[in-house]
């Protein structure tokens, strides 16, 4: 499995998943990112995840379904996920769901932007 290395912020992928850190971003470009390797997993068994950003490459037997991997750093994973110190050290981009407009059709997704949590709740 082959990694990509984005040692410069000026690399075009991690551009496009910086964007994604404001709501006018993720409008624009209808992604949202996810942090943390439990809810990447969760939400990677239903939905493509289309770019992952790890802080270490990925063994080869890994089970996620994705792609395109980055590696960076840790202070970019902590800036992607809006987290002081993400411990895991995986994000995900992922596309938004359609919006429904009927709720016969409808499945149940949750998002919740603009969450700060310091550890200390």
């Amino acid at each position: 499995m082959a990694h990509n290395v984005i040692s410069s912020l000026s690399h075009p992928s991690l551009q496009r998943a910086l964007r994604l850190v404001t709501k006018s971003g993720r409008g624009s470009q209808r992604q949202v990112l996810v942090g943390g390797r439990k809810l990447v997993h969760e939400l990677g068994d239903t939905f493509p995840i289309r770019e992952l950003f790890v802080r270490k490459p990925l063994a080869d037997d890994h089970d996620l379904n994705f792609e395109i991997c980055h590696v960076v750093s840790k202070k970019v994973l902590a800036t992607l996920a809006n987290l002081p110190d993400l411990e895991d050290g995986v994000v995900g981009s992922f596309d938004m769901p359609a919006v429904v407009t009927t709720m016969e059709h409808a499945r149940v997704v949750v998002a919740i932007d603009g969450v700060t949590d310091f550890g200390v709740l």
